[in-house]
């Protein structure tokens, strides 16, 4: 629907986001939210980056 790269960025913003968070977190409940919303940006950067990669390069550079 988005795309890769779309994606990931998406999820490289959260986990950006969710940074700042932790720094002005002034309880244990906003530090428990931060941390879900830093588990969604992570999963995206992870599978996004992975799909990336595997677009990105063909089976004889992989090897």
């Amino acid at each position: 629907m988005f795309g890769h790269k779309k994606a990931f960025i998406i999820g490289a913003s959260i986990n950006t986001m969710d940074s700042l968070l932790y720094a002005v977190s002034i309880s244990p409940l906003m530090l428990d939210i931060a941390r879900s919303f830093a588990d969604v940006g992570g999963t995206a950067i992870f599978s996004f980056g992975n799909a990336i990669l595997i677009k990105t390069f063909n089976m004889e550079e992989k090897n």
